[in-house]
């Protein structure tokens, strides 16, 4: 049986191992090679890494009573945002704010244009349609984050000498950069999280490309990166890890202003290195502990 290293690796060389997963069934054994084609034309994603994070972003979102703060936005995420005009900018600033109000189906090009002091002919010419303009908003958040993080993780692995990175340390790489870019006081992205959890809540066709072209390579990276540090420990475990950091990860986001109340005001809302620090523990010690478990033991 391939391990899930293996298996990702493959996967990362266009050869298609989930193409016949379906519905979080791992049936290693039936796991088939499929061309490069039907990869791009839609092969379906595994259960933990397509279903889990949709279910995962509309749930969590959509329990969040958090009011919309005004905007903050860092646009110098992404240095292609450097080269865009004024115009686009706003267009881009309002069209967050009415997907997070309204989904992707309920926002209005027209509440767009309105907001941002423009006509419907600039968004067609800057970015084309409303699902265009969606998916560079997604892309222009996440991607530079992501650039980042495999950046970090090469380098690691690099020196290293190729060998399996102490867990604590993929964890770190994983969190660091995400949290200090989306919760940081100059990125405060509430409005594009609500606006994401709403969007692909829906479950479009394009919202599923979208998940595959932007956060597939990355979710593959750090489950193999993390199988490794737990020295393999199979794609059942490996499934329950990666939901449960997933969960961990979006909830502790989306409801970050609850800590000041858990806390009664002990924590600091703006000192967002101590809550990564706190939250790395946390999920370390959870990853640990799956690995070690006795599953047969556990179902009984």
């Amino acid at each position: 049986m391939p391990s899930v290293s293996q298996i990702l690796q493959r996967r990362e060389q266009n050869l298609g191992p989930f193409s016949s997963i379906h519905k979080g069934s791992f049936n290693t054994h039936t796991i088939p090679h499929t061309s490069k084609r039907s990869i791009r034309n839609g092969a379906k994603l595994p259960h933990f890494v397509h279903k889990v994070t949709i279910y995962l972003w509309n749930s969590v979102v959509e329990s969040s009573n958090f009011t919309l703060p005004n905007l903050k936005q860092s646009f110098d995420l992404n240095d292609r945002f450097k080269f865009m005009n004024e115009t686009q900018i706003k267009i881009i600033e309002a069209a967050e704010t009415e997907f997070a109000l309204h989904g992707y189906g309920g926002a209005s090009i027209r509440a767009i244009t309105s907001s941002a002091g423009v006509n419907t002919a600039a968004i067609n010419y800057h970015f084309g349609s409303k699902e265009d303009l969606f998916k560079e908003i997604f892309r222009y958040r996440i991607e530079p984050i992501n650039e980042e993080r495999l950046a970090m993780l090469d380098a690691a692995y690099a020196k290293n000498k190729g060998k399996p990175l102490p867990l604590t340390q993929v964890v770190e790489i994983m969190i660091r950069p995400l949290f200090t870019k989306i919760i940081g006081k100059d990125a405060n992205n509430l409005h594009f999280l609500r606006a994401m959890g709403k969007g692909m809540g829906e479950d479009r066709d394009f919202m599923r490309t979208l998940h595959r072209d932007v956060l597939q390579k990355v979710i593959d990276r750090f489950t193999r990166a993390i199988s490794e540090s737990l020295g393999q420990p199979g794609l059942k475990k490996m499934g329950y890890a990666m939901h449960f950091v997933f969960c961990t990860l979006l909830g502790t986001m989306m409801k970050h202003s609850s800590l000041e109340h858990i806390s009664c005001g002990e924590v600091d809302l703006n000192d967002v290195q101590e809550l990564i620090d706190h939250l790395i523990t946390y999920t370390t010690g959870g990853l640990k502990s799956i690995g070690e478990m006795d599953l047969q033991e556990s179902s009984t």
